[in-house]
């Protein structure tokens, strides 16, 4: 290995990478020395991870930009509110709570927010809900599909008697 920095290919080649103990102050002594521990050339290159690809420059946005991309963000929040309210609808006992969150159909954001009277279900509840509700409905489906099936079974048994 040549000692020219535009050599280095990681930052452990390099002659000024310095860990310290103290990035491993959750794990067991045994461990901390198995990472100190002398590896061989060999070892190295076959128990490093690849290279990351350098990240390109992030460029900061103009005004115009900024204010572009945050109209299309709120579209799609906004968007995603009002997916997230119709669930709500279609869940018997929560069709008829407020929301605590802006969707398209909200008059008023400022009106919505600013009511005091009952709990407002945010979206983690309302899906939530709306999971327990499908599970609990695939758990009915079931049990009417066993009903049906012993139902069919006990006709055709009365029908023909063998």
């Amino acid at each position: 290995m040549v000692n020219d920095p535009e050599s280095y290919n990681s930052p452990l080649e390099s002659p000024n990478f310095i860990s310290d103990a103290n990035d491993f102050a959750d794990e067991s002594e045994e461990a901390v020395d198995a990472n100190y521990a002398c590896k061989s050339d060999e070892e190295l290159q076959t128990t490093l991870p690849p290279q990351r690809k350098r990240q390109r420059v992030k460029i900061p946005l103009t005004s115009t930009q900024r204010k572009a991309h945050n109209r299309i963000e709120k579209k799609y929040r906004i968007n995603l509110n009002s997916k997230i309210a119709s669930l709500q609808k279609l869940i018997p006992g929560l069709s008829q709570e407020n929301v605590a969150f802006e969707t398209n159909n909200s008059l008023n954001s400022q009106e919505n927010n600013n009511e005091k009277f009952g709990k407002k279900l945010n979206k983690s509840i309302i899906l939530d809900k709306v999971i327990e509700y499908l599970i609990s409905a695939r758990e009915d489906l079931k049990a009417k599909d066993a009903e049906i099936a012993l139902s069919k079974s006990q006709l055709d048994r009365e029908r023909d008697p063998v």
